[in-house]
């Protein structure tokens, strides 16, 4: 089984000296990126740190892959988030919004003190992904030369025509289902049971407007749409399928994080 610290010492922030960060040369050049996870149910096939292993995984498969004066490092991945809309599912361990918000805070305020002035905060959960986007805009306040960009793990890849089973898991499959189910046999075979996957979607919505996902959507927890923790078909998921999605995500990624290394934010003119 491949290590989840499986990233060159050069690209992990954690594995530098004192010294190293004391003394890197142009400092707020590097981008810095945060991957964010959770411990929370998956289903009876998916481990509880799904989210938690795909994100690290990406990222730092990512940075390995990046040529070598693109400058950037991850940080020590945050595994527990904000996931209490699993409560009531055995093993969901998650922290509150306040508590979340206070930790992302108080990161941020850590690399500012460094000397980094870029950060992306590459979110694998769909639960928090406002929390980031607060974070991110709260920490700017008298920081005029910082950047903090929040970013879903699957928000720079398209995915190819005919990647999804159906177009019913395209469209609801959110949680367990084929996309993640599939990047975990491609990555960590040995920890899906895929003979306990089961395939379940919540009811439609009777309206013109309301969505479970995008768009207009009425606030939910899990307990609402699904009595197995799964909404959507992991059953069709397959390692081969997996390893066309990460190599999918980790070509995105290594594109949007060269994009952040050689981003300048603009400047105003002085005139109104």
């Amino acid at each position: 089984m491949t290590g989840i610290l499986n990233i060159s010492k050069e690209r992990f922030f954690p594995f530098l000296t004192h010294n190293q960060v004391k003394d890197m040369d142009n400092k707020e050049e590097v981008v810095l990126v945060l991957p964010f996870g959770t411990v929370e149910q998956h289903g009876a096939h998916l481990p509880l740190f799904t989210d938690s292993l795909i994100s690290s995984n990406i990222i730092f498969k990512s940075l390995d892959k990046l040529p070598a004066e693109v400058r950037a490092l991850a940080l020590a991945p945050l595994f527990y988030g904000k996931s209490n809309e699993h409560q009531g599912f055995s093993g969901t361990i998650y922290i509150s919004t306040s508590t979340l918000l206070a930790t992302i805070l108080e990161i941020i305020t850590g690399v500012y003190e460094a000397g980094f002035r870029k950060l992306i905060l590459a979110n694998g959960h769909g639960g928090q992904p406002q929390v980031l986007e607060i974070a991110a805009r709260d920490c700017l306040c008298g920081r005029e030369d910082l950047i903090v960009i929040p970013c879903s793990i699957s928000a720079p890849w398209t995915p190819p025509p005919n990647t999804f089973p159906s177009l019913q898991e395209k469209e609801t499959g959110i949680h367990g289902g084929f996309i993640e189910t599939s990047i975990i046999m491609s990555l960590y075979p040995g920890l899906v049971h895929i003979k306990k996957a089961k395939k379940e979607y919540p009811n439609s919505y009777e309206s013109s407007f309301l969505t479970l996902e995008g768009g207009i959507s009425p606030s939910w927890i899990t307990s609402h749409l699904s009595l197995s923790g799964i909404i959507g078909d992991p059953t069709a998921a397959t390692s081969d399928s997996g390893d066309i999605i990460v190599q999918g995500l980790v070509a995105a990624w290594r594109a949007l994080i060269s994009d952040v290394y050689h981003f300048k934010r603009p400047k105003l003119d002085g005139k109104v």
